[in-house]
């Protein structure tokens, strides 16, 4: 026998040849489907620390949110008491020199002379009164 017919029948002919069809493209959809799965792996990954930097300033808004609920919560306790009947005819004793009787509900303006009066009613009308808005009172001490 000639030394083709040898490799012939004993294989090894067969051996060298390259398969046909899909095991040829087989390491090609291999490479692929890692590629699609390191692309998926690192989409989640992202997607997780998004996620968790989403939730730590969740967390941060909510602790602010509480921060400035307390803080209103003082504001009004500062207002109630600032604005309560006594601060205020205290201060309207001090500052503007009247004087509440022992019927509630009415005030008396003690003065000196009819200009500090009037300068007085001006000033208890403007912090009182809305604008545009004149009373009667005031209308009757400008009058001599």
């Amino acid at each position: 026998m000639t030394g083709i017919r040898a490799t012939r029948s004993t294989g090894t002919a067969r051996a060298m040849a390259r398969p046909r069809g899909r095991d040829r493209y087989r390491p090609v959809w291999l490479v692929l489907a890692a590629m699609m799965l390191t692309g998926m792996m690192a989409a989640s990954i992202q997607i997780s620390n998004v996620m968790t930097s989403m939730r730590e300033e969740i967390q941060t808004l909510e602790r602010t949110c509480a921060s400035l609920e307390a803080h209103q919560a003082t504001l009004s306790m500062r207002w109630n008491s600032a604005s309560s009947r006594q601060v205020i005819m205290r201060r309207a004793g001090e500052e503007l020199g009247l004087i509440c009787p022992d019927a509630p509900g009415t005030i008396l303006v003690a003065s000196r002379s009819q200009e500090s009066n009037s300068e007085q009613w001006s000033r208890v009308v403007d912090l009182v009164s809305p604008v545009g808005h004149t009373p009667t009172a005031m209308a009757a001490v400008g009058r001599p």
